[in-house]
């Protein structure tokens, strides 16, 4: 069972880390986008708040 468990970690970390890698990924081309159309810092800033509430659109 404890073996089990190490296991399941491991995948969802692993999880985690693919997910995130994507989201910083798709933050960069988005600051990008953002910065050359030249809108305000706060949809920045909301931008970049939006993965900490758990509102991820990677997918």
């Amino acid at each position: 069972m404890y073996i089990y468990k190490i296991h399941m970690y491991i995948i969802i970390i692993r999880f985690y880390i693919e997910k995130t890698v994507k989201l910083i990924k798709n933050w960069k081309l988005l600051i990008y986008l953002v910065m050359k159309k030249g809108i305000m810092k706060k949809y920045i800033f909301t931008l970049c708040l939006l993965p900490i509430y758990g509102i991820d659109f990677a997918e």
